[in-house]
């Protein structure tokens, strides 16, 4: 999750970098910087209300007896991902559309980036499911049907929680 955040903080200074970049007397670029910008500010606040309501969830709450602390570790990451892709998926899209459609009217060298972010981005949610569909399927099917972790939780805090429980 806070690969996320770090990933939301250098996404939105490259937007800006390739924002300056542009070159606002081309009509269709200037459209285009409009989309990405306003795409970009949407899927931040989205990623914020998501961050900062993210619920608190106990390791009680997971009924984890008998399912190692590797296995519950690698079902949170991937049913964090599952659940904020589920939420962010129109800004999402919304920001595809529009950093491939200024990538196409623009030159900039800086507009890579942009594929370096949703590429480790993709690889990141894949690997996360990768991990998870190698779990035991009884294990698979425990945290699938627990209605906690299918919207936005605060996975980091119960990470943390599980490697000391005594916080």
């Amino acid at each position: 999750m806070v690969v996320k955040m770090i990933k939301m903080a250098c996404l939105f200074s490259l937007l800006l970098a390739c924002i300056a970049n542009a070159v606002a007397s081309d009509n269709k670029v200037f459209f285009a910087k409009q989309k990405l910008q306003v795409a970009t500010v949407a899927f931040e606040k989205q990623m914020d209300k998501y961050f900062s309501n993210a619920k608190k969830i106990s390791n009680t709450e997971l009924q984890i007896d008998g399912i190692s602390l590797e296995m519950t570790k690698t079902a949170i990451d991937y049913m964090h991902y599952s659940a904020l892709s589920a939420c962010m998926k129109i800004q999402y899209e919304s920001y595809l559309k529009a950093a491939y459609f200024y990538k196409a009217v623009t030159s900039s060298k800086d507009i890579s980036d942009i594929d370096s972010f949703v590429s480790s981005t993709w690889v990141s949610e894949l690997d996360a499911e990768y991990k998870f569909k190698q779990l035991p399927k009884s294990v698979q099917q425990h945290f699938e049907k627990l209605a906690v972790l299918q919207t936005p939780f605060d996975a980091m805090s119960l990470i943390l929680e599980l490697d000391n429980p005594s916080l």
